[in-house]
């Protein structure tokens, strides 16, 4: 299990241009990603991307690429800052030009040659080690913090496992509390009775009794329990399913109130969900 948020970093050279990439996440319905570099490393945005996906299934993700500045030109520089001279040159001969070509012509423009002396294919190949690099730094983190997740859920799903024990303590008391008093009710009302056909009175009895039975929700808890239990241990991504899970538990748990009609167990049921909507919050941060 995983968290969405967390960070990683990693650094190497693309085209003997040393970089440092960083990869930030958070928490995100879906997995959206940002690219954010210098211009001329914009063609790679889709490839990275694409390979961001291979490796995490959801959540915010930015990755930044920083050039580290060092005295020394890197060849590519030195391709670019040769060619743009040439270019600037020729046009002061062809324009008959008498003012020189500078340094400061040179760094104001540089850039898109830079960029023009970019390999994509080769600039890709020296990303990927790093970025791949940067994105096992970050899942680290991300497990790290799902772990911490993971054992607070577990702590809070006891919590609504004993709870659930205590309605379940509560239920057979309850239901014998309700059964005489539909038998004092029958025999209130014994006159009036009479009169109705003993079948469709059975029927009815039946009914009611029904109604008020919460062994199936009580069931349906135990099942969601095995379940939500089996995927905080998996290494597969599991928010949305614990999400839906944690859905049915509430309508579970709304039923056995209505069903009920007690007070304590209504005051169970509260804590209950108490517990739910705190675990539906750590939810949000899972992958």
């Amino acid at each position: 299990m995983k968290s969405m948020t967390g960070m990683g970093k990693a650094s190497g050279l693309l085209q003997d241009v040393p970089i440092r990439l960083e990869i930030k996440s958070v928490n995100h319905r879906y997995l959206d990603t940002n690219f954010r570099a210098p211009g001329r490393y914009s063609p790679l945005e889709i490839p990275v991307q694409q390979f961001i996906r291979e490796h995490i299934n959801r959540g915010r993700v930015e990755i930044f690429i920083f050039e580290e500045k060092t005295a020394q030109l890197s060849p590519t520089e030195i391709t670019a800052f040769k060619n743009y001279h040439s270019y600037l040159s020729n046009i002061t001969t062809e324009l008959k030009i008498a003012e020189p070509v500078s340094l400061q012509h040179l760094l104001s423009g540089v850039g898109g040659w830079i960029y023009k002396e970019l390999d994509v294919s080769k600039t890709w190949k020296d990303l990927k080690p790093i970025l791949l690099k940067a994105i096992t730094d970050l899942n680290k983190m991300r497990e790290k913090e799902g772990l911490s997740l993971r054992e607070d859920i577990k702590g809070r799903l006891t919590t609504i496992q004993k709870i659930k024990e205590n309605v379940e303590s509560l239920v057979s008391e309850v239901q014998e509390q309700l059964d005489e008093k539909l038998t004092n009710k029958i025999k209130e009302r014994k006159e009036e009775l009479a009169e109705l056909d003993p079948q469709r009175l059975h029927t009815e009895v039946v009914y009611y009794l029904d109604r008020m039975d919460v062994s199936e929700e009580l069931k349906r808890l135990e099942s969601h329990f095995s379940q939500i239990l089996s995927f905080i241990e998996s290494k597969d991504p599991i928010g949305r399913k614990i999400d839906f899970l944690l859905q049915e538990f509430n309508r579970e748990f709304n039923t056995i109130a209505s069903k009920s009609q007690n007070a304590q167990i209504a005051h169970l049921v509260v804590d209950a969900k108490v517990a739910l909507e705190k675990i539906r919050e750590q939810i949000q941060n899972i992958e």
